[in-house]
């Protein structure tokens, strides 16, 4: 194997995931890509945003247009962030916006990545019907082995 993409939300146990990607990409021999997918900025309510990016405050919709580049923004200096913190300077970073499972299957596609390892945040209930299960739904749909950590 290859290369490693390590799939990272902003859920304060990130670094969980992040530090199971190190263990597994040094195991491995492999290089290390890292993505963030953020919301769509269509279809998501503005103040939304303020509470996934405290440092964004409340969207206007007037500024709708900037949102998915100041939400970009965000997810390069969250990945960047990552990339100091697991001291890997050739850490390939990947955002993308809209349906989290679809933005990890196909950066996983372009970067040619040998396996995924994601994080279940095992919701239950509500909060599973509403939100979806991210990990579930790669797994369905993944041609690249998955490496799924629980994170409570």
């Amino acid at each position: 194997m290859k290369k490693v993409l390590i799939a990272l939300d902003n859920h304060r146990n990130y670094n969980l995931i992040s530090n199971k990607g190190i263990e597994l990409a040094r195991a491995l021999r492999a290089s290390i890509a890292l993505v963030h997918v953020f919301p769509d900025t269509i279809t998501t309510s503005p103040d939304a945003f303020s509470g996934l990016y405290p440092t964004l405050g409340t969207m206007d919709i007037a500024q709708g247009l900037k949102l998915a580049e100041q939400l970009n923004a965000e997810s390069k200096k969250f990945l960047n962030q990552v990339k100091m913190e697991i001291n890997d300077e050739t850490a390939e970073i990947y955002t993308a916006e809209g349906d989290v499972a679809n933005a990890i299957l196909e950066t996983a596609a372009n970067c040619k990545a040998d396996i995924i390892l994601i994080g279940s945040h095992s919701r239950s209930g509500i909060d599973n019907i509403l939100m979806g299960d991210v990990a579930k739904k790669v797994l369905k749909h993944s041609h690249t082995p998955l490496y799924i950590i629980p994170v409570k």
